[in-house]
């Protein structure tokens, strides 16, 4: 990936600065593919800006929205195993909207996929 499309990464984030959430599913999408593209270099660079935005978001915004950030969520389980320690509190977070009553099913199943992809991928991250 080139030093250029990663200097536009940013211009996403502050999209959602705005708290502007109808273009959230359009960032995740951008998201997943510069982690799928960018990989290392990517997360170098932006690792704490996900986290943020991750931490920022989950359990802030509608059940439609929180289904579509989890892809990205798991994909950074499958492909980054070291970088979990770091996703900790949007684990957290996710567990607490787990026991929500207030969630939908279909964003409480979407939570337990990333838990259950978490701990069949990354079973040492729990011993």
């Amino acid at each position: 990936m080139s030093q250029y499309l990663l200097q536009l990464y940013p211009n996403a984030i502050k999209i959602l600065n705005i708290n502007c959430y109808e273009h959230l599913p359009l960032l995740m999408k951008i998201t997943t593919c510069y982690i799928l593209l960018g990989r290392d270099i990517f997360l170098q660079y932006f690792i704490k800006e996900l986290v943020a935005l991750f931490q920022h978001l989950v359990g802030d915004v509608e059940d439609d929205a929180s289904i579509v950030m989890m892809k990205p969520i798991e994909i950074l389980i499958l492909l980054y195993p070291n970088i979990l320690p770091v996703l900790e509190n949007v684990f957290l977070k996710l567990i607490n909207l787990l026991f929500k009553e207030e969630e939908s099913p279909l964003a409480q199943s979407h939570y337990q996929s990333v838990f259950s992809r978490l701990i069949i991928h990354n079973t040492p991250y729990f011993l």
